[in-house]
Parts: structure tokens; sequence; C-alpha cells
């Protein structure tokens, strides 16, 4: 992959652009520049494994009760939407990270974004029978009734859905 190969790259360039660039503006002293981008860098990698810390132990479970992974909402707010964890790992392959717009996802913004400018593509979404069905087979329970009627399909509607959608080949 370009990335691994070309990382120590990115990192040179990543302090390039945040602390020599605006120093060559004028826009302050060197080591306030670069204490203020270590601090930002510190934060991100914190938060990034606070997601995969505290995420895996603390939450609802109204997909999987069977997993680690919870719905965080506290820190789905700090992580612009990575912390709803149990629908991350009972749908890997959605690209959301939320149910169906339910939760603020920032992420989903960005990907949306790469995928308007061709970078990204094939995005995959759980269909409301789907998350719904799988709520209710392995879920705690938790998904809320507010939750649920965010789903605008009826059940039969989505039945429906579901059956075209096996005869097609998906593996649902």
């Amino acid at each position: 992959v370009y990335y691994f190969r070309h990382y120590d790259w990115f990192c040179v360039l990543g302090v390039i652009v945040t602390c020599f660039i605006p120093w060559s503006l004028g826009w302050g002293d060197l080591f306030h520049i670069f204490l203020v981008h270590t601090i930002g860098v510190l934060t991100l990698v914190n938060l990034t494994n606070t997601v995969n810390s505290i995420a895996h132990l603390y939450g609802t479970k109204p997909y999987d009760k069977t997993i680690r992974p919870g719905q965080n909402a506290f820190l789905g707010f700090l992580t612009l939407g990575e912390g709803w964890h149990n629908y991350h790992h009972a749908f890997p392959w959605d690209y959301l990270t939320s149910e169906h717009g339910f939760r603020y996802d920032l992420a989903q913004g960005f990907i949306e974004f790469f995928s308007w400018l061709g970078l990204a593509y094939d995005l995959r979404t759980a269909s409301e029978y789907v998350v719904r069905a799988r709520a209710e087979r392995t879920g705690d329970g938790s998904l809320t009734k507010v939750a649920k009627s965010f789903f605008t399909s009826s059940v039969v509607e989505c039945q429906d859905e579901f059956r075209k959608a096996q005869a097609n080949g998906a593996v649902l």
C-alpha cells in the first residue's frame, strides 16, 4: 500500500505543513507552533486509542450483546461519530458507523465527500431489515422506540427487500 511504503515521508510532511508553513508566514515562533502541533498529535492519538479501549468496555449493545464493543454516546461526541462501536462491529462492511443517520457521524460526511470526488467507491450499507433483525436476534434490547422510529420502512417492505437481495445473491 502506498501509505505504508511512504510512511516516513508522510510524518515529515505532517510536521512541515503544520509547523514550518505557519512559522514561515509569521504566525508565531517555531517553539510554540511545534508545541501546539505536538499537543494536537497527542490528543488525536489518545482519542483514537480511547475508542478502542473505552468503547470496548462501556456502552449499550443493541446489535450484538455477545461481543465487547458498545455504543458510547460520550465517546461518539468526542471522536465525531466513532463511539457507535457495537454497530460498527455488528456490520463491519457498512461504511456508516451508526444506523441510518440516527447518530452524529462526521466520518460519514468525509467518506461521502471522498466518494463524490471518486476516491471512495462501492460504499455498502446495511438495510433497515438487516439492522432490525440483528438487533432483535442478538441485541440486548437497548435499541429504544426512539431509535426504531427512525427506521421508516415497514417490516413487510424490509422482508421483501431482504428476499430480493437474497435472490440476487447477496450475502446478508
